[in-house]
């Protein structure tokens, strides 16, 4: 007998990696961000503490262009 589709999304949701789905469905992260703009201001302080990073400072770059 075949999952229910809230059954079948519930198991997808739990196995498939983000980024094959992604490319199966054919959307990108910007697709989601855009969709989901109220988690993403809801959650804004927490996604800051992961993401908001002075990239060229952990990659150690102004010490090694002396800047």
């Amino acid at each position: 007998m075949p999952l229910s589709t809230d059954q079948f999304v519930q198991r997808l949701s739990e196995v498939a990696d983000p980024t094959l789905l992604c490319e199966l469905l054919n959307i990108t992260s910007e697709d989601i961000l855009e969709r989901f703009d109220d988690l993403l201001e809801e959650r804004m302080y927490y996604l800051r503490e992961v993401f908001d990073i002075d990239v060229e400072e952990v990659l150690g770059f102004e010490e090694e262009y002396g800047e």
